[in-house]
């Protein structure tokens, strides 16, 4: 029955264009925002314009090796495509969430069947952090989604041995978005060529194969940056993606990365928690496919490092829901099975209108729960932040550019200029900054913020106000 209701088709499509359409609408109606998405929109430019090489990231005229180059190349082809703006710089991401929903349908639909993956992708779809990331400059829906494809190709190619060339792709494309977060795949390929049923010779060919694939994609970008700039790349790898140092148990760490998960998922956090403990029991019980241990390992090593740290914000558990929705989704509808099986009176509903139901209930829920932060995450009307409005009043002016404030990566990226900054000044700032507007009047330009202007003056500084808004102040010494 489900197959004649919903088939395939109609369900990819409906996805397509429900979600496509919420990730997308209005999408570049507010200003890119300091830090990430405004930092990561600025290196994309430089490439879409030529400044920086395809292969050597670039920021405030110097390499960035933070993140491997997948997604700044996604932004750079769509500015290249749409012109410098914020919607282009969106785009390519909000099609990866869509992508994203699409690769947890289809994993959640071969372990589970078509009506757990529509209900894992409705899900996936209405979680807040979700939607905020989608519409959003950002890398983790990226690299959320590559992992999803890589892990339902994994499963698929317990079937079908030679798909795992192509789980070796999705990785590998994953590994050259965000490299640390997509290393947890690892046990999960590991368990694959362990277990699966082939003779020694053909497993050794396919896993030649999946190697070659993999470290054709990974290792040119790794391998040139680490040629030039060895010492930042493992500082970046280890220090900053693995939080060297902070990764200690710690209670209240992980009740405030369980917090962060809740606020997260909204709805779906007490489901998801609830199934883990029962999905596995009905694996005992054979009510669950076996193959299901792929998405306990996956979730397993997402997870553990980041509650454990106290370095964990919100976003970076976004990799986490695809796989939680999924077994939430899984043990659902093998729970209506395992009741309708034991309730005679059940037993027709239970195969038919019962399964029906729970994909309604879970679908108006996830409509409520859209609406509940569709104003947060959708803007009312066009609207310029006023740090762009600064930065991009102060485009026009060619003397050194310093910042005293928190928004450097929207500064250069609207202001197409490099910036001097104060960030790792602290208390030290201010007096630097009155130092050189009297040393060097009217050869340096600074933007501070507003109300910084009368402890300017108490202080006997001669300043010029260039360009003001309601927060900030662009200013230059005077004599």
């Amino acid at each position: 029955m489900w197959s004649s209701i919903w088939p395939d088709t109609f369900v990819v499509i409906g996805i397509t264009i429900c979600f496509g359409f919420i990730f997308l609408y209005r999408l570049g109606y507010q200003s890119l925002q300091s830090f990430d998405e405004a930092w990561y929109a600025a290196i994309a430019r430089n490439l879409a314009t030529g400044k920086a090489a395809p292969f050597f990231s670039q920021f405030n005229g110097a390499i960035y090796t933070d993140h491997p180059p997948l997604g700044f190349w996604l932004m750079a082809a769509s500015m290249r495509l749409f012109g410098i703006n914020e919607w282009a710089a969106r785009f390519p991401l909000a099609l990866a969430g869509v992508g994203g929903l699409l690769a947890c349908y289809w994993l959640a639909r071969s372990i589970g069947g078509k009506q757990a993956g529509l209900v894992a992708s409705l899900m996936l779809g209405s979680s807040l952090w979700y939607v905020f990331r989608s519409r959003s400059a950002n890398l983790d829906i990226l690299v959320s989604a590559l992992m999803t494809v890589a892990v339902a190709l994994l499963v698929s190619a317990l079937k079908k041995p030679r798909l795992i060339y192509l789980a070796a792709l999705g990785w590998g494309l994953a590994l050259l978005s965000k490299s640390v977060v997509a290393l947890t795949l690892l046990p999960g390929f590991f368990i694959w060529f362990l277990i699966v049923p082939l003779k020694i010779k053909p497993k050794l060919f396919l896993f030649a194969g999946f190697v070659l694939i993999l470290l054709a994609i990974v290792i040119p970008w790794y391998r040139i940056n680490y040629l030039w700039h060895s010492n930042s790349i493992f500082y970046n790898l280890f220090t900053i993606g693995l939080r060297s140092g902070t990764n200690h148990v710690s209670l209240e760490a992980v009740n405030q990365n369980l917090l962060y998960l809740r606020s997260g998922i909204g709805k779906w956090y007490y489901p998801g928690l609830i199934s883990l403990p029962v999905s596995v029991f009905l694996v005992f019980l054979k009510k669950i496919p076996s193959t299901i241990i792929y998405i306990y390992v996956w979730l397993l090593a997402i997870l553990t490092p980041l509650a454990l740290s106290a370095k964990t914000e919100v976003w970076h558990l976004i990799p986490a829901y695809p796989p939680l929705m999924v077994v939430s989704a899984i043990t659902l509808f093998a729970l209506i099975r395992l009741v309708a099986t034991h309730l005679t009176p059940l037993s027709i509903l239970g195969r038919n209108f019962i399964p029906l139901l729970a994909t309604a209930t879970v679908a108006v829920l996830a409509l409520l729960q859209l609406k509940s932060f569709w104003t947060l995450v959708i803007p009312s009307a066009f609207a310029v932040s006023q740090e762009a409005d600064i930065a991009k009043k102060a485009a026009i002016y060619h003397q050194p550019l310093y910042l005293k404030a928190y928004f450097w990566p929207a500064a250069v990226y609207y202001s197409g200029q490099d910036f001097i900054t104060f960030l790792d000044l602290a208390k030290d700032a201010h007096q630097v900054m009155v130092t050189l507007l009297r040393q060097q009047p009217a050869r340096a330009m600074f933007i501070v913020p507003f109300t910084e202007l009368d402890s300017l003056s108490q202080e006997d500084v001669n300043f010029t106000v260039l360009e003001r808004n309601s927060a900030y102040a662009l200013i230059t010494g005077a004599d």
